[in-house]
């Protein structure tokens, strides 16, 4: 078996100091509860103030369940947008968008500070292809007898030089692809490089503040 040539790319998602998590546009199709003026209270704590705080009353209701969550029940982990990643293990991060603009939920007369920290780990995969001559001795797989499972993704990174599969498809890098030497496609061989992109889902914890 070659030396496997894997070149490390971490995708941490930012953290803002200590506070402002992080996610992406909320979904079109989620509901928005109208605000409840009766939520602020007269004189919010030093720090907070309208630039920096968001009202409960103006999460959709998917962004209330995650406030929810880091209130209640102490954390709320973020996890990738993606169809690998089941919906049971967290709240997706492209939803989450009031969170990464504010430091401070407003809620029923309190305020509450938003905090990140590093929660589970999912990783992607990039696959990249090159036309390359097969030495003598070199282990030479055809793409037709690669297993399913990583068959259509090496065509792909043949055919536009990289595949990246999106995160949570493979705990690992298969076997199958550090195996061969170069894989061999239309009367041609490639030499394959991985790069391996890690993304740690943020948790957020929601902390009163007086």
């Amino acid at each position: 078996m070659r030396a496997l040539r894997v070149l490390p790319l971490v995708a941490l998602l930012a953290l803002a100091g200590c506070a402002g998590p992080l996610g992406g546009g909320a979904n079109p199709t989620d509901t928005v509860t109208p605000v409840d003026p009766s939520a602020a209270t007269a004189d919010p704590p030093a720090g907070v103030n309208a630039e920096n705080t968001v009202a409960f009353g103006d999460l959709t209701d998917y962004q209330q369940d995650a406030f929810e969550r880091a209130m209640f029940d102490g954390e709320a982990q973020y996890i990738p947008n993606t169809s690998y990643v089941d919906e049971s293990e967290g709240f997706r991060e492209d939803r989450m968008t009031p969170f990464e603009r504010n430091e401070y939920v407003r809620y029923d007369g309190g305020y509450y500070r938003l905090t990140m920290r590093q929660g589970n780990l999912y990783a992607s995969y990039g696959i990249m292809a090159r036309p390359a001559a097969a030495g003598e001795n070199a282990t030479v797989v055809a793409l037709a007898d690669m297993p399913d499972r990583v068959r259509n993704e090496t065509r792909e990174a043949i055919e536009d030089g990289q595949y990246n599969t999106p995160y949570g498809k493979w705990d690992s890098l298969p076997q199958s692809l550090q195996d061969p030497d170069y894989v061999r496609y239309e009367n041609e061989t490639y030499d394959l490089s991985f790069v391996v992109g890690d993304n740690w889902g943020p948790v957020m914890t929601a902390t009163r503040v007086d």
